[in-house]
């Protein structure tokens, strides 16, 4: 598991991101807001797009009632999901 910072290249990297037992990787950001955009999602779409097929999904989670797309793979979801 990794938390928020850069790479060793000086990337973004999201908050924290876990690597699955078959070598597929999951990201999570969590926001502050009540609805993410896009540009919230930016470091998960970057991880995305440089681990290609090994990117099984991202989140980000947020203080909204509400789940949907942000971009392809990547969804926000209301924080409070994860005690429901």
């Amino acid at each position: 598991m990794r938390q928020r910072g850069t790479d060793a290249c000086g990337k973004a990297v999201p908050e924290a991101a876990a690597e699955l037992g078959g070598g597929g990787i999951v990201a999570i950001e969590v926001k502050a807001s009540s609805a993410p955009t896009p540009d919230d999602a930016r470091h998960l779409a970057v991880l995305r797009d440089r681990m290609g097929e090994s990117f099984v999904g991202g989140v980000v989670f947020h203080t909204g009632p509400h789940v949907y797309r942000l971009g392809e793979g990547i969804i926000a979801a209301p924080i409070s999901a994860l005690w429901s």
